[in-house]
């Protein structure tokens, strides 16, 4: 059983990492395509948001 526990939370940690890493790289290299207008770049932030906190329930 604790050994369920600690792999979940593993789990959890590597998909909150991955997430983050994948949101830099979307941010990184879309400023050099693409601008976000204000509403744009707030929206993403709200769900970034909302993911983030998603992921640390499980942690």
């Amino acid at each position: 059983m604790r050994r369920r526990v600690e792999v979940r939370h593993k789990q959890a940690t590597i998909d909150k990492l991955t997430h983050e890493n994948a949101t830099l790289k979307r941010l990184k290299f879309a400023a050099g395509r693409e601008h976000f207008n204000a509403e744009q770049r707030r929206l993403l932030e709200d769900t970034l948001d909302a993911d983030l906190q998603a992921v640390a329930w499980w942690c």
